[in-house]
């Protein structure tokens, strides 16, 4: 059919659900039904306006072009599977293809159509009961996907391009010179484009026109595995094979062991080996005990060793007791020892006991004795200094003439006379001649002198172990004598403001423009970075604008942090000086921090700013400076009287004349002339630059206009993105293949050594169907976890203290170790579980017995005390503890087989057995019962082995059991037996009484005759 016009008839409406199908003709294409109006369908582009400074006129820029909505009209049938498919579309929000079908030239071979991608953003049904009713669905195309004249694609048949290819007369393989698409192919042995000599097949891809190489992986048919590949700017190359590359290159997996020298390695590496490293350095987990010479070390130091700090100084701890001659210690303090006080002074607790001459005491107390006081008065009067003793009366001391015992020497009438006769002195004199006790040596008078008749040092001139140094005074000449010789090592990267910055956090700061570490295929530029954007229309969202506005310390810590390296100001210094508005501020104080207000948004901030060089010097740096420009001078002449007139002479600097008249002097009268000359100045004259666009009040360089932004964020922000690390292969290997995804490495180095490191990746075997997630952990060993996609977790090593809570039903096992980890040592140990605590712990595990071949699952029991207890359950059907073999089995004859008669001698093998009363070793509770030992000697049916101990020396053993089922056997034949003889007795019994009574009987008779 000749194109030419046509009509609405011809067209169709089609959608298709996979939105990543890019032809207009597909097989997953499918036409909606009773479509009842023509789908219109638009294009424009957006044109905007640009006023130009210029000119006149306006320009018009074109922009993005816009696709306009398409109404999909049709005459709604409920039961029509693809208006339910739009209505599906529309309630679910599902975006589809939508392809529109103009024309369709079979003969040419050729369709007209439009195919988009969008969704349905609006559905409204109409129609009365005279009518037809309609949906009409509001398309919204987010993209075009092809538009105009394309190609109808031929049918694809078997054999064409290789697809179904066997070799068969009927479908030979394809081997074109050059494939014109995509195909499977085959390269003959003798072909001269064959670089391996024997038969190749592979896929070629075809993406240049006809002519060029095009892409080929190809391998070879039979003999050795070969794989080759090449594109269209590359020659045939080799794909080594993993056996053929294990040939040729070092094992990852095997971490350099594969090395054939090892010492040439490092040499060549110029790195050392951990025993070389441990003999030439020093460790830190060994604090200093690798110091050759202690002696010299404190030396350099200028410390000393705690043996010469106790000897040479008083330790607080001792209470003064370490002091070499108390005696003198005391005589320098000005006090004295407590025999010395006793024997000087009378103790109060002795209630005066210790006066040395009672009666001279007595004499200068003016007091007398008992004996004395009973001798010289009457025991008894009636009245005392005429006063009748009829009644409570007070005697003072006058009265009677002497102290009164309840006043406690307080009405002695002279003190300070007792005192001298006691040869005692009062609390203050003693307080003024002793020290108080209570004043820990504070009322010393002379504590240099003190100190230095005690030979101590001061507190401030010694350091306390508890102050860890913080009592230097010069500390930067102290850190030069202690500090080590080379480089100084650093616990760490800086946290605060003032902390020093290790080599490595310097390196990631001026090679990645971060602080600390950096991650590889990641952009990540310096926090705190400002430049130009465009338009304020889209700013990145890792940017904020430099508008001087306050942002939140919580909202954006990397930016505050980086602020806080540059020193901010306070903010009423920023908002009262606009010349500090380029530097940062500290906001309210707590909560807030101000940017630079490079864009002049901020009231009275200066505007149009750009940025310059520091000259070197940091003094001006965030500081904001107005327009500036060198100044403009020029001269005119005047005369002696200071009259000004035009010059005579050529005018200098900026300033011309204009006019056509000639330059004079004034004459003696001052008379002006026929003068018309002005003189003007007009920068412009000397430069365009002067005056452009009617500025005045700022000086503009060459430039243009954009918003100043900063970086706020240091992160990797992406938006509904995805990170991945992706390794690809052109075709499926081989099965059995192990291949592995990209990795997620962290690393950490020392030097160009990697210290320990962590990689995370996934890894399957092409064809088993499982793939596995993988942590691997390097550092002095290494460890591997593995997720399977079948829901297993494999790990190496101790897992974390966490409770695990099995799912998936009922029969699926919490915890499995399967038979492949078993011990090869022929007891087939597999190890499941260790528990302990202070006091015990239980091991759980299965192992083989090597001379019996019975399995068994087995607990070991450990005292905190080493003794040792087992517990098992064996495959023979038995159970076995410390104390022996639990007999718990059943007696029913379907469970036992070689039945024999019991042996005789059942009296004689029990009458053998002794008892006796014993204690169990591990169980103080009395006992009583008999020897396996000995039960064994009696009968081996008596006693079998069974459970697992040890002795006191550590050995284990086979725990000897009776066999209390053949003990009761015995038993029960002893008292048959036994009754069998008491009812034979019992009829003897009642025989010989029936003889008694006979005879009874007799003898009664015998005597009555």
């Amino acid at each position: 059919m000749a194109k030419d016009i046509f009509s609405g008839s011809t067209v169709k409406l089609f959608y298709n659900t996979d939105t990543a199908n890019r032809n207009i003709i597909s097989g997953g294409n499918v036409e909606i039904e009773n479509v009842a109006t023509f789908p219109v369908f638009g294009v424009k582009n957006q044109t905007a306006t640009i006023e130009t400074y210029d000119s006149e006129y306006t320009r018009a820029m074109v922009g993005d072009k816009q696709i306009d909505d398409l109404e999909i009209v049709v005459n709604y049938r409920p039961d029509s599977v693809t208006h339910q498919f739009l209505d599906n579309a529309y309630d679910k929000n599902e975006a589809f293809q939508l392809i529109i079908n103009y024309i369709q030239d079979d003969e040419a071979g050729s369709i007209e159509g439009v195919m988009v991608s969008g969704n349905i953003n609006s559905r409204v049904i109409s129609g009365s009961k005279d009518e037809v009713v309609q949906m009409t669905y509001t398309y919204t195309p987010r993209n075009i996907l092809s538009m105009g004249t394309r190609d109808i694609p031929p049918v694809l048949r078997r054999g064409d391009y290789g697809v179904g290819s066997n070799g068969t007369l009927d479908y030979p393989q394809y081997s074109p010179q050059e494939a014109e698409g995509n195909a499977f192919v085959m390269i003959p042995a003798a072909d001269s484009d064959n670089p391996a000599g024997t038969d190749l097949y592979g896929i070629e891809l075809v993406s240049q026109p006809t002519g060029q190489t095009n892409t080929n992986l190809m391998i070879t048919n039979s003999g050795d595995l070969r794989i080759y590949a090449r594109n269209n700017s590359t020659p045939w190359s080799r794909v080594y094979t993993s056996g053929e590359s294990d040939t040729l290159y070092l094992s990852k997996s095997n971490n350099l062991s594969d090395l054939n020298n090892i010492v040439t390695a490092r040499s060549n590496l110029n790195i050392l080996s951990i025993g070389e490293n441990d003999t030439r350095y020093m460790m830190g987990s060994r604090n200093l005990s690798e110091i050759v010479d202690v002696g010299a070390a404190r030396t350099k130091l200028g410390v000393q060793s705690i043996a010469q700090s106790d000897s040479k100084y008083l330790q607080a701890i001792n209470n003064l007791s370490d002091i070499d001659d108390a005696a003198t210690a005391r005589a320098n303090l000005g006090i004295q020892s407590a025999v010395d006080s006793d024997s000087k002074y009378l103790k109060v607790i002795d209630n005066l006991n210790d006066v040395a001459d009672k009666a001279q005491a007595r004499t200068n107390l003016g007091v007398q004795s008992t004996v004395e006081s009973d001798s010289k008065y009457v025991p008894k009067t009636t009245t005392i200094n005429d006063i009748a003793l009829s009644g409570n009366i007070t005697l003072s001391s006058t009265d009677i003439g002497s102290l009164s015992i309840i006043n406690n020497l307080s009405d002695v009438p002279d003190k300070a006379q007792a005192r001298a006769n006691l040869g005692i002195q009062s609390t203050v004199d003693s307080d003024a001649k002793y020290l108080i006790k209570s004043n820990n040596l504070s009322d010393l008078t002379d504590l240099a002198l003190a100190r230095a008749n005690l030979d101590v040092a001061k507190t401030g001139d010694v350091f306390l172990k508890v102050d860890n140094l913080s009592g230097i005074i010069d500390r930067p000449a102290a850190w030069l004598n202690v500090r080590p010789q080379g480089s100084t090592p650093l616990a760490g990267d800086p946290v605060n403001d003032y902390d020093a910055a290790t080599k490595r956090w310097v390196e990631n700061l001026v090679g990645a423009g971060v602080t600390g570490p950096t991650m590889n295929g990641v952009m990540n530029y310096g926090v705190g970075d400002f430049h130009l954007r465009d338009s304020r229309t889209y700013i990145q969202p890792y940017e904020v604008t430099s508008d001087g506005q306050l942002l939140s310390r919580a909202l954006y810590p990397e930016l505050w942090a980086y602020a806080q390296m540059l020193s901010p100001i306070p903010d009423a210094d920023w908002l009262n000086n606009p010349q500090t508005r380029a530097r940062y501020s500290t906001g309210d104080g707590s909560t807030t921090f101000r940017v630079p207000d490079r864009n002049g948004v901020q009231p009275n901030s200066i505007r149009g700013l750009f940025a310059r060089g520091d000259y070197g010097t940091s003094g001006d740096n965030g500081r904001v400076f107005e327009a500036s420009a060198p100044n403009i001078t020029a001269g005119i002449a005047t005369d002696l009287n200071g009259k000004v007139w035009f010059p005579w002479s050529s005018p200098s600097g900026a300033f011309r004349t204009a006019g056509d008249g000639q330059t004079f002097r004034p004459d003696s009268g001052y008379s002006t002339g026929g003068q018309k000359n002005v003189l003007q100045l007009d920068a412009s004259l000397s430069s365009g630059v002067y005056g452009r666009y009617g500025n005045g009040d700022n000086i503009l360089p060459r430039s243009f206009v954009g918003v100043w932004v900063i970086r706020a964020s240091g992160g990797f922000v992406a938006a509904n993105t995805s990170w991945s690390v992706n390794n690809a292969d052109s075709s499926l290997p081989p099965v059995n293949t192990v291949v592995t995804g990209g990795k997620v490495q962290s690393k950490y180095k020392v030097g160009v050594t990697d210290n320990f490191s962590a990689d995370f990746y996934a890894q399957a075997a092409i064809g088993n169907g499982i793939t596995e997630a993988r942590i691997e952990a390097h550092g002095t060993n290494s460890a591997v976890m593995r997720f399977n996609s079948d829901g297993n977790l494999g790990i190496t090593g101790e897992i974390l203290p966490r409770s695990v809570n099995g799912i998936g039903g009922a029969y699926n096992p919490v915890v499995r170790k399967l038979k492949d980890q078993q011990s090869t040592d022929g007891s087939k140990s597999n190890y499941l579980s260790l528990l302990e605590n202070v006091d015990c712990k239980v091991t759980n595990y299965i192992f083989t017995r090597i001379e019996t071949g019975i399995a068994e699952y087995s607990w070991n029991f450990t005292r905190s005390d080493g003794y040792n207890s087992w517990f098992s359950m064996r495959s023979d059907n038995t159970m076995h503890t410390p104390l022996g073999q639990v007999s718990i089995q059943g007696s029913d004859v379907r469970i036992k087989e070689n039945f024999e008669p019991v042996q005789k001698g059942a009296w004689e093998r029990i009458s053998k057995i002794g008892i006796c009363e014993y204690t169990y070793k591990s169980n103080t509770i009395p006992q009583r019962g008999y020897l396996a030992q000995q039960m064994g000697e009696i009968d081996p049916l008596y006693v079998f082995e069974g459970g697992q101990a040890a002795d006191d020396s550590g050995n284990e053993f086979q725990i000897l059991n009776v066999n209390d089922k053949a003990v009761t056997a015995d038993l029960i034949t002893v008292v048959q037996e036994l009754q069998t003889k008491i009812e034979d007795q019992q009829e003897q019994i009642t025989q010989l009484m029936a003889m008694v009574h006979a005879q009874s009987i007799s003898i009664t008779e015998l005597k009555n005759k």
